[in-house]
């Protein structure tokens, strides 16, 4: 019996890593396209450079008030980040992978 249940502990700890990592990119880009939304004018030309920024937090005047879009990671989801997010025209851009599957 604990032959067949290791391997899979094995395989439910890979699955929750990646989709950990896609959930991340996924969250950084909704943030950055909500700022940009609420008004934020950043134009990023690398993906540093946006998780920079969003994970510092993105103030927008939006009438009277000033709101944050920010995204808390530590350095290392920033660097698992940075191969799966691209920056396309000012914009961070999230495709999903295929190995969250």
């Amino acid at each position: 019996m604990a032959a067949i249940a290791v391997p899979n502990i094995g395989s439910i700890t890979s699955h929750a890593y990646y989709a950990k990592k896609e959930r991340n990119a996924q969250n950084v880009a909704m943030v950055a396209a909500s700022a940009r939304a609420a008004g934020a004018t950043n134009q990023w030309t690398t993906v540093e450079g946006a998780l920079e920024d969003i994970v510092n937090g993105i103030p927008v005047k939006v009438g009277e008030e000033t709101l944050e879009f920010r995204v808390p990671l530590n350095s290392e989801d920033r660097t698992e980040l940075a191969g799966i997010l691209r920056v396309e025209e000012g914009r961070v851009v999230y495709e999903p992978s295929s190995s969250a599957n």
